[in-house]
């Protein structure tokens, strides 16, 4: 059985933020959420969108920066989603025209790639952790966190191509300005089995996608329980054998 690691005390500001890491993360997340929630309905307000998802990827980036250095995976990756977000917002605000299904739905590619890409290195931290710490729970709160977002721009992507992919309890619902919203509210009622049944997918591939976050978020569940009891009885086991 692993041993527990021996918390040290940071030495300077950057061993201080390697420990903290998740926490930024966390906050963005939250952030993001709760300004989808509490942001006015029109299209106009769809800035705020961008800018707190713009917030999640710095934060989101800065997290595995500061501690794996993986500088060109998250160039390719971070870069390419945070420009297009605001290449859309340019053209929807100076274009001609709005910009086309098409660069929405490239947009949402880039994003989910590059958040896939940071569930993966901050679930690399989080069950290779050898001790339970404060910032581990964290980061795996937000793994948690941006699976939720994944699948909502998943969602979101589908109803794009298919407006008729979910069914909405009111037609206020499916404004521009509260597609996120409410696909965000569905994602995290699907992946923590809640299920409320106000809002329901419609086509095949929305319900593929349904059950599938659904499984991902009670797996997700055990799986990390699993990892936290097993950490837990390495400290006790590693404590009694000093004792």
């Amino acid at each position: 059985m692993a041993k527990a690691e021996q918390w040290h005390k940071p030495e300077n500001w950057r061993e201080w933020m390697i420990q903290h890491r998740h926490s930024a993360t966390l906050i963005a997340l939250i952030l993001l959420i709760a300004g989808e929630t509490v942001r006015p309905e029109s299209t106009d307000a769809g800035w705020v969108s961008d800018l707190l998802l713009s917030i999640v990827i710095l934060a989101s980036a800065y997290d595995v920066l500061i501690r794996h250095r993986r500088f060109l995976i998250v160039v390719l990756t971070a870069i390419p989603a945070f420009g297009m977000i605001w290449v859309i917002r340019c053209l929807d605000a100076f274009g001609a025209q709005d910009a086309s299904v098409g660069w929405h739905l490239l947009s949402n590619a880039l994003m989910i790639t590059f958040l896939a890409y940071i569930v993966y290195s901050i679930g690399q931290d989080v069950f290779k952790a050898r001790r339970v710490t404060t910032d581990q729970i964290l980061g795996g709160v937000s793994v948690y966190l941006l699976l939720g977002l994944i699948w909502a721009l998943a969602y979101l992507s589908v109803f794009m191509i298919d407006p008729d992919a979910f069914q909405f309890p009111l037609d206020s619902d499916v404004l521009p300005g509260r597609r996120m919203s409410a696909l965000i509210y569905f994602s995290f009622t699907t992946l923590t089995t809640l299920g409320l049944g106000d809002l329901l997918p419609s086509s095949s591939l929305a319900r593929t996608l349904t059950w599938s976050e659904a499984v991902t978020g009670q797996l997700y569940i055990a799986v990390t329980m699993a990892k936290l009891v097993g950490l837990r009885l390495a400290h006790l086991t590693q404590t009694q054998g000093n004792d």
